[in-house]
């Protein structure tokens, strides 16, 4: 992992280490060959307990220090409030003060109840009925993006299994937060937490399909944004429930170019429309 990482160690005599570093996984070798730091050469083995990834070299540093003036007590606090990895192991993904952390259905139904009614007009919003299901069934995975505690912005993805891509079913940036540029640091973030997923999917209303020129407008705003955030046009024009879309792909991956785009969003479709209906619903121009 050559990233930014301030880390925690459990140690053999039940104390805890923080350092570090840019290359996490050398850095544990490290201290279990006795030549990481003083402190735990004679409490092997040590196991990594917790890591916290940040941009840049100066905030791990400044972070291991805030740590470093913790109690045992306020550092197992903390090991607990992390998000478990691909391995298990508790972490907080920071970028330049920004937290991201995959949401709980209870978390999830709070934005719902409190922005998402706001942020979406009431015809694309889904019953979180629906949501439930597709969690319970392991098909839908919602992020929320915080800055200083507050909610910044909030994602919802559509995955299934056996499939590298995944569709962005919502995205918004909260009200006060909009046009600081917060919106496409959370697409970046997102690009690195989603494990196994090389290419994230967006549908974006077709701009020839505006009501009028105001509505125009925010169709060309919303695709530019998507492009300066790194995401490419596809040639896919999918219909849904009659709306026309045009289809954008967002590489989490350099190996995404070869991928069969109708193919993956298809399967995609079929988690989350019920199959008696998919004909009526998904079309394709």
């Amino acid at each position: 992992m050559e990233k930014n990482v301030t880390y925690i160690l459990s140690c053999a005599d039940g104390s805890f280490y923080t350092g570090w570093t840019n290359h996490l996984t050398e850095r544990v070798q490290t201290h279990n060959r006795g030549e990481g730091a003083k402190y735990t050469k004679p409490r092997r083995p040590v196991r990594l307990a917790y890591y916290e990834i940040w941009d840049t070299k100066q905030e791990a540093m400044h972070r291991e220090w805030e740590i470093k003036q913790l109690t045992h007590g306020e550092k197992q606090e903390l090991i607990s409030a992390g998000q478990p990895d691909a391995a298990g192991i508790p972490c907080r993904r920071l970028r330049a003060g920004l937290e991201a952390r995959e949401l709980s259905f209870v978390e999830l139904s709070e934005i719902y109840e409190n922005r998402m009614q706001e942020d979406f007009p009431a015809a694309e919003l889904k019953p979180l009925s629906a949501m439930e299901r597709l969690m319970d069934a392991g098909h839908y995975r919602p992020w929320g993006f915080y800055e200083n505690r507050e909610l910044a912005a909030y994602a919802c993805l559509v995955v299934c299994e056996d499939c590298p891509c995944a569709l962005l079913d919502y995205f918004a940036v909260a009200a006060e937060r909009r046009g600081t540029g917060v919106g496409s640091r959370c697409l970046s973030v997102l690009r690195e937490l989603m494990e196994g997923i090389q290419v994230i999917y967006i549908e974006s209303e077709r701009r020839d399909e505006a009501c009028s020129e105001e509505d125009q407008s925010i169709r060309v705003r919303r695709q530019d944004f998507y492009l300066r955030a790194g995401a490419r046009r596809t040639e896919l024009t999918p219909r849904i429930c009659g709306v026309g879309y045009r289809l954008f792909a967002l590489p989490c991956s350099e190996n995404d170019t070869e991928l069969p785009v109708r193919e993956n969003l298809e399967a995609l479709y079929h988690v989350m429309f019920p199959e008696e209906r998919y004909a009526e619903i998904v079309g394709w121009q």
